[in-house]
């Protein structure tokens, strides 16, 4: 998306992945990405429904995507639970897709809490923007993306410090010599994840 003027960064899932190893959860169906309100406003003026090609540097092969901006991106409620994702990418081939979130300031926690700069997306999380910014450049499956400055803080938010520290879950073992979560076997299967 940098391409089109939007900057984004791995969030939700996709920023645990990339804590553990720089790659996709192998039991994550999906990725997800969020951008501040600002972009969200850009895309949906200028971008939704549209189709992108885009190659994988090195790979020789190209995929569309759809941009789909999710009508309801600007109600701000928990309460709309149906409508958690803001836009997404939609990979035309396979249906596999990107979940877009927007960041945005949230104007009730600064009256409420008297504490600046609080941020939030419509999953209820709530950060600082310290949390978040600047954003950190990395690696996420060898090509180049963006992380929150406290990754670590914002992770243990949403998922609890033993996101950062069970090496087993889903079925799944973190193997730290290989960097690499490998399915657990059949012997190690009572394991609680």
């Amino acid at each position: 998306m940098n391409d089109i003027g939007v900057e984004t960064w791995l969030m939700h899932g996709s920023l645990l992945g990339w804590y553990w190893n720089r790659k996709i959860l192998p039991w994550d169906l999906d990725l997800d990405v969020q951008i501040t309100e600002k972009s969200m406003q850009h895309l949906s003026s200028y971008y939704n429904m549209t189709v992108h090609r885009f190659e994988l540097p090195g790979s020789g092969v190209a995929r569309d995507y759809l941009l789909e901006i999710n009508p309801n991106w600007t109600n701000t409620s928990f309460d709309d639970v149906d409508n958690k994702i803001d836009a997404r990418w939609l990979d035309m081939s396979s249906g596999l897709y990107i979940d877009i979130t927007t960041l945005r300031y949230d104007d009730h926690a600064e009256r409420e809490d008297g504490v600046e700069a609080v941020v939030m997306c419509k999953d209820g999380h709530r950060y600082s923007t310290s949390d978040i910014f600047p954003l950190a450049d990395t690696t996420f499956e060898g090509v180049a993306a963006k992380v929150p400055s406290a990754f670590a803080t914002v992770l243990a938010q949403e998922y609890g410090v033993s996101a950062l520290e069970k090496a087993v879950f889903a079925g799944h073992r973190f193997d730290v010599v290989r960097q690499e979560w490998m399915p657990l076997l059949a012997s190690e299967r009572d394991v609680r994840d």
